[in-house]
């Protein structure tokens, strides 16, 4: 009988052991800028994705955490599986860029500056005299020319709330026009809606502590600083390539854009883009060449069901990106270390 009790008894006790709690977290706190937003990305060009984001920044490390939704089941199930769960870590002070996946709780660990490429292991064979050379790619018979590239911002008197903070709206207007050697036209139309504000209070303390990791990171990484806080990153991208395609007379797109940007007060809480196209012109529902009208599908290209004229198609792409809550407030010192039971996968 006792036999019996003894090993109820260390059964009651091993499956209390297994829901213990975890240890409750001691690590100091400090004053941390927080910023939670929420992003859209889709058009006729892209499925359509929706992403929150949380961001925690102090003067010398920051932590990210991001969170995107897929329409497309492929994507879903594939690219998805690496944006959703996903948090990344940076941490000036120590030189370090961790990747976290809490899903599989993984990590990977890098310097700040990313982590170096493996030595080649086989050269490559030099060709050969007698090898053919590849045949240069035929010029597009297709030329384009751009016949106008200009930006125009505007104060409007519109106003909304957002992060309970009263915003005004500021658009910004991108027009390209391009012409064929018939004369056809294709037209290009970006707006850019700006949300902005007056920084005060909390927010303005927020905008401070990140704006000092932005400084801080960019003299880390040896990288000239930059336009911050006035507009997205991933879409200032997009913009730049879009503008040095097209080609000698808008190599000065960047200028022409700052230039209008000044013109804009305050710090934007939101943001929206919409591209918009029409192109009757010779490279419509043609594939990419060295001149494109910039307005032809590529998923179209890929499918084989691009048109021999295409006329009003927008939006090819739309964009949006609003701060939901910022402001300061007291984390925990290990919000930006490695959470504990983490492996190593790289």
């Amino acid at each position: 009988m006792k036999r019996y009790l003894l090993t109820a008894l260390i059964l009651c006790l091993s499956g209390c052991a297994s829901v213990m709690p975890e240890p409750s977290d001691t690590t100091p706190k400090n004053t941390t800028a927080v910023i939670a937003s929420e992003s859209t990305l889709g058009g006729l060009i892209l499925p359509n994705v929706t992403g929150r984001s949380v961001l925690y920044a102090r003067a010398d490390r920051r932590r990210t955490a991001n969170n995107f939704q897929f329409d497309n089941w492929l994507l879903r199930h594939t690219v998805g599986k690496f944006l959703s769960g996903d948090d990344e870590i940076l941490r000036i002070d120590r030189n370090l860029h961790w990747q976290l996946d809490k899903e599989a709780k993984t990590y990977s660990e890098c310097p700040l500056q990313g982590c170096p490429l493996p030595a080649p292991t086989t050269h490559p064979e030099k060709p050969t005299a007698t090898e053919a050379r590849p045949d240069k790619p035929e010029e597009s018979t297709c030329k384009l020319t751009v016949q106008k590239n200009s930006f125009k911002g505007v104060n409007h008197n519109d106003k909304r709330s957002i992060a309970n903070a009263e915003a005004q709206l500021y658009r910004l207007t991108w027009l390209v026009e391009l012409k064929d050697q018939a004369g056809k036209k294709a037209s290009n139309t970006v707006t850019l809606d700006f949300w902005n504000t007056t920084p005060s209070g909390g927010l303005k303390d927020a905008l401070a502590m990140q704006d000092s990791f932005d400084r801080n990171y960019a003299k880390a990484m040896r990288v000239e600083e930059r336009v911050r806080n006035l507009i997205n990153k991933d879409v200032y991208l997009a913009l730049s390539g879009l503008g040095s395609s097209l080609g000698p007379k808008a190599e000065n797109w960047a200028l022409s854009l700052g230039k209008e940007l000044q013109k804009m007060k305050g710090y934007p809480l939101a943001m929206k883009v919409e591209w918009t196209a029409t192109d009757e012109t010779c490279g419509a529902g043609a594939k990419p060449t060295a001149s494109p009208s910039l307005s032809s599908n590529p998923l179209d290209w890929v499918t084989g069901n691009a048109a021999k004229e295409t006329k009003a198609v927008g939006p090819l792409l739309q964009f949006s990106y609003e701060i939901k809550a910022i402001g300061v407030q007291e984390e925990r010192d290990s919000r930006f270390e490695l959470p504990a039971k983490f492996k190593r996968s790289n």
